[in-house]
């Protein structure tokens, strides 16, 4: 990042100036993150054109157009010394050039020639130049990567010496620069030259190009560890460069290459000579080549090891001893210890793969199935990578993610099961861009305060830190908008630097440029935690459901009461399921070895300090993500001007238990695909044009009843019989949120403004016939929210009593239920009532069903529905360029929108893949 833009970012991120009423940061209604049903483990396959057309409506606002000269100037990098200038072509060459653009637009103009004619064409000039270091340009719009869900085929891509592709399909392992071409027909241009005019065209032909080449960038970024990447749009004539990393895209104005070709070829010749890290390439993350000894480390710890790897399911009897790493070690793996870089990149033989310069932390070295299986499967038919992590550059080896972000733009998390070089241990790794705020701090720094402590479950943190990459087109944009404002504020005559009349200007700038809200900056940040768990749908009976969920509220419970912080993205993506071995007594009284599962609490990253004074309490960031479908009715109506409350997060695990059960339990759903959708899935605009919940889950909250197509919900026995423990549960629970609901409109101020205080794909579980082991009731005698209870209860009970229940007055039952409601301990006193307090009988054929019911789901066709039906209509009205308060792009729902295999116009209309 150049001198000149780090002035905008400070070394604890940038200082967002929140107005006074956000007291949260917002989400963003049409942003394909927050509502993408992947994140939260339904199986949804990848279908390009649904996934590109809710990429490119989520995605508005995210383009910055400047004129070539300051592309060059601005965004590409310098060469580095030595390198050479591309120059003038001579007169031979541009006769040459023009026979051939002569010979290509014979029988057609620019403006009709067909796309294949097009690409062969540039893509043989750019290679007629013999690019420096060996770079070739090459065509693969027919044949997509075999390995590529998605099935994309760009036009062209450039690849360094020795890596083009030659069997037609793009290698989005080592793709340089890409290259789209279309016709010259504005209908294609997905972006508009004119001033005045917004950048991102919004017509449906041109949002579908841009669309594609979100997709080609979000695909290069898959594959690849980059910090940034550089393409090139062609279309007929002209061409535009264009700059992608993970706050938007930097774009240039058209350039007509026939009349001008050292534009074109100069920015590929001057491209090829730039270092790999200057390309865009991550150099903390580097691509193993097969073979080497990386790979083959990676390779052998993928392998099944008898003597290490034990069954993950629950009350499994664990027969293999406790392993521990050698104690003592030969005189070259003392020598190596510690120099784990050094050693992968030793041409010597490997010796001991097991143990060679391990780091010995004397832990039991035992590996859960699942675990080793996880990251077998991540390492086939995929790029492997070693990734350093930290202030020590530790070394941790990764393939392909088990989890990833569907969004080209913000956070872009990614999850992998990693090994770690030093221990040779498997581990949790995430790669993400977290907001760059002051204020916002990352998930380590709250790992790191839960770090020795033993009283409550957390993940164990190994190493974590920013990569120290940041975002240049956010940082950009700024620049460019204060420039803006700055010349567009009065003055009869430039004042003079430190006068008064130059602070108040300066000022004005300042807070016209804290407001905007136009690009989130983000900085690039890894952590690396001990702990590789199960997803939440693993869980096997009711019983085992509620058992795991408590221990999720009791580890948010207290994080809040000891640290006092608010965990804010509660959803099922982060709760998981983490496997132990214990040890307890046996029938005959002898000590053995189980498998114990535990409730676990993930993803703090968008945790936040509970402030003492709500007034003290502001938004930190413009923008921030997170899980629609499982905050609570009254934050979303709010409209992020008052922060989370302990409530909403209750509610939310409420809505997260729900949603479990209805997709493994039996229950009385004539459709739980439709429950689903209008439950979680649908949102609804208000009519101050807000955002709030879907009908189906305010009414169930204002009133407490759960039901669908007026059929109360009941969960039921695997034999369809009644007696499942779990609907007493969820009716004491919505008795509770009901009562606050009503506390809520006693107020006479409606919830979306209320001002109130905030008060501080792994392997199967086995379901083999070994008989239920009772798990035992945890001791939480010494639990904050225990300290609580007999306070809390007697507190409520009291007002209620108090209270006499006339017309128009808050009966006592909401007060309490209120109150109550302000802390975790009558919710989580339910929950463990509910799971040890019920007979083991009760409990029988309890179990899950042998499959997921939300079968075929697919929600993006209604997400798509409902982000046309609350579209701002703005016709072809002209409006100033802007980056904030885009409207959404408008794409008809049709078979060339939802799905089909690739085509190609045959009359040169454009080719859509």
């Amino acid at each position: 990042m150049s001198g000149r833009l780090q002035r905008f970012v400070t070394a604890d991120g940038v200082l967002f100036q929140a107005p006074d009423h956000l007291k949260t940061s917002p989400l963003k209604a049409n942003a394909i993150n927050n509502h993408d049903s992947r994140k939260h483990g339904i199986d949804i396959s990848d279908r390009a054109k649904l996934d590109r057309r809710l990429q490119v409506d989520s995605s508005m606002g995210t383009s910055v157009l400047i004129d070539f000269e300051e592309f060059e100037s601005d965004i590409l990098p310098g060469l580095p010394a030595g390198a050479r200038k591309f120059g003038k072509l001579s007169h031979r060459q541009r006769k040459k050039l023009f026979k051939t653009f002569s010979e290509a637009f014979e029988k057609y103009t620019p403006t009709n020639v067909s796309e294949d004619r097009l690409t062969e064409t540039v893509v043989d000039l750019i290679n007629s130049v013999n690019l420096p270091n060996g770079y070739r340009a090459t065509t693969s719009c027919y044949k997509a990567d075999l390995t590529d869900s998605t099935r994309s085929k760009v036009d062209a891509a450039l690849y360094a010496d020795g890596y083009a592709p030659r069997d037609g399909a793009p290698d989005w392992t080592h793709c340089r620069l890409y290259i789209e071409f279309k016709k010259n027909d504005t209908s294609y241009d997905p972006f508009d030259d004119r001033d005045g005019w917004n950048a991102e065209s919004m017509t449906a032909s041109r949002a579908r190009v841009r669309a594609q080449l979100i997709a080609y960038a979000w695909n290069t970024f898959l594959y690849q560890h980059r910090t940034a990447l550089f393409s090139m749009f062609i279309i007929g004539d002209c061409f535009r460069a264009m700059r992608w990393d993970r706050s938007g895209v930097i774009v240039s104005r058209k350039v007509n290459y026939v009349d001008d070709p050292e534009a074109l070829l100069g920015f590929l010749w001057h491209f090829v000579q730039l270092d790999d890290a200057a390309q865009g390439l991550d150099p903390t993350a580097r691509l193993i080549k097969e073979n080497s000894k990386a790979f083959r480390l990676m390779g052998h710890f993928a392998q099944p090891n008898e003597d290490l790897d034990v069954d993950d399911w629950e009350n499994a009897e664990i027969t293999i001893p406790e392993i521990a790493a050698p104690v003592s070690a030969s005189k070259r793996t003392r020598r190596l210890r510690g120099k784990a870089k050094d050693f992968l990149d030793d041409d010597a033989p490997l010796y001991d793969l097991d143990y060679a310069d391990i780091d010995d932390d004397g832990m039991d070295r035992r590996v859960f199935k699942y675990v080793r299986q996880k990251f077998a499967e991540s390492i086939k038919d995929w790029p492997l990578y070693k990734l350093t992590v930290g202030p020590d550059d530790r070394i941790f080896l990764v393939g392909k993610p088990i989890f990833k972000s569907s969004a080209m733009f913000g956070r872009a998390t990614r999850g992998y099961v990693a090994l770690d070089v030093r221990t040779r241990r498997f581990t949790f790794l995430e790669d993400s861009w977290r907001p760059f705020y002051v204020g916002v701090q990352p998930e380590g720094t709250y790992l790191e305060m839960f770090a020795d402590d033993t009283r409550f479950v957390h993940p164990t943190m190994i190493c974590h830190g920013d990569v120290a990459q940041q975002t240049l087109t956010s940082s950009y944009s700024a620049q460019r908008r204060r420039k803006a404002l700055r010349a567009a504020i009065p003055r009869q005559a430039a004042p003079t630097t430190g006068t008064k009349r130059a602070r108040e200007t300066e000022a004005k700038v300042g807070e016209q440029q804290g407001a905007d809200t136009s690009l989130r900056h983000h900085t690039h940040y890894r952590i690396v935690v001990k702990e590789v768990c199960l997803p939440f749908e693993k869980f096997t009976s009711t019983e085992q459901l509620l058992r795991l969920m408590f221990g999720c509220i009791r580890a948010h419970s207290y994080a809040y009461s000891v640290y006092k912080i608010m965990h804010r993205d509660i959803s099922a993506g982060n709760v998981l399921i983490l496997p132990k071995i214990v040890t307890t007594l046996d029938d005959d009284g002898v000590d053995v070895e189980i498998v114990q599962w535990e409730g676990f609490l993930t993803d703090w990253e968008l945790a936040k300090p509970v402030v003492e004074k709500p007034s003290e309490d502001s938004a930190r960031q413009p923008e921030r993500t997170g899980t629609w479908q499982f905050m609570s009715v009254a934050y979303v109506a709010a409209n992020w001007i008052r922060p989370i409350e302990v409530a909403d997060e209750l509610e939310s695990f409420f809505h997260v238990t729900l949603f479990y059960a209805v997709r493994f339990l039996r229950n009385s759903l004539r459709s739980v695909n439709e429950f689903v959708l209008e439950y979680f899935d649908t949102f609804n605009g208000s009519d101050e044009g807000r955002i709030v919940c879907g009908a189906l889950k305010t009414l169930t909250l204002r009133f407490g009843i759960l039901e669908a197509s007026n059929i109360p919900l009941r969960f039921l026995k695997k034999d369809g019989g009644e007696g499942n423990p779990l609907n007493e549960l969820l009716k004491n629970l919505l008795r509770l949120f009901k009562g606050r609901y009503e506390y809520l409109q006693h107020l006479n101020v409606d919830i979306a403004k209320e001002k109130k205080v905030a008060k501080p794909a792994p392997s199967a579980a086995s379901k083999s016939g070994i008989p239920p082991r009772r798990i035992a009731r945890p001791d939480t005698s010494l639990d904050p929210w225990k300290a609580k209870r007999k306070h809390s209860i007697q507190s409520a009970e009291s007002q209620a009593s108090s209270s006499q229940s006339t017309s128009g007055e808050l009966s006592p039952e909401a007060r309490r239920s209120k109150e109550l409601l302000d802390d975790h301990a009558e919710v989580l006193d339910l929950f463990e009532a509910t799971v040890w307090n019920t007979e083991s009988a009760v409990w029988d054929d309890t179990g899950v069903v042998d499959h997921d019911q939300l079968v075929n789901y697919d929600p993006r066709i209604r997400l798509i529905a409902w982000a046309d039906s609350t579209r701002s209509t703005m016709g072809t009205k002209r409006f100033k360029a802007s980056h904030d308060a885009e409207p959404s792009v408008a794409l008809p729902l049709t078979d060339s929108v939802v799905g089909g295999p690739s085509k190609v116009d045959r009359k040169g209309k454009g080719r859509v893949q």
